[in-house]
């Protein structure tokens, strides 16, 4: 997907490029994923996906194993302070942001309360169509997101961001590169799979 190329991609392109070697030009397309099983162009090698149901291990690689924490801008976490230092039972009152497509397995809000053993709140939730655009409101003040580990590195190093938690959340789901009937037989493919995970 587009949040995919962005945030796990293009950080390491310039590596991933290296590894495999300049004069083999690297082609990323972006597809949503409601669209992926039909509509699939047929020289892909590699498709990243949520779902490995049926794909022999030997065909996939985890890119990100799924560790979710909650996260905002620094001004919205001292704005928001005396709430979020307390149970987060508590933070009804607080702009939880969501992703409104449809979920193809990860976590969500739900998933995190009860996985972190806080009750469930009704709060007021901000949706977005796109994962990326989801954490700039975040970054911006707009509220509190879940931070996936693996997708949000940029976002804290630059400081735009800041885990409200210490502790994120794991579950047992993840993020995986899995080669094509084509990639398969493609030595290339394979190499880059390789690189995907490193």
């Amino acid at each position: 997907t587009h949040e995919i190329s962005h945030l796990y991609l293009l950080p390491r392109f310039e590596q991933l490029q290296q590894a495999i070697g300049s004069d083999k030009p690297i082609r990323i397309m972006t597809y949503e994923y409601d669209t992926m099983e039909t509509s699939l162009d047929p020289r892909i090698d590699i498709v990243i996906q949520y779902d490995i149901s049926g794909v022999a291990p030997a065909d996939r690689l985890c890119l990100v194993e799924e560790a979710v924490c909650p996260l905002a801008a620094p001004s919205f976490i001292e704005r928001h302070r005396g709430l979020l230092e307390g149970p987060a039972d508590g933070w009804g009152d607080l702009p939880l942001l969501d992703l409104s497509k449809h979920n193809y397995g990860w976590a969500t809000w739900q998933d995190w309360f009860a996985a972190s053993g806080n009750a469930p709140v009704q709060p007021e939730y901000i949706y977005f169509g796109n994962y990326v655009y989801l954490l700039e409101a975040a970054a911006a003040g707009k509220g509190l997101a879940l931070g996936w580990r693996g997708l949000i590195e940029r976002h804290l190093q630059n400081g735009v961001l800041a885990p409200v938690l210490d502790d994120y959340v794991k579950f047992d789901r993840g993020i995986y590169a899995v080669l094509t009937a084509r990639g398969r037989g493609h030595p290339l493919a394979h190499q880059f799979l390789f690189c995907l995970g490193q």
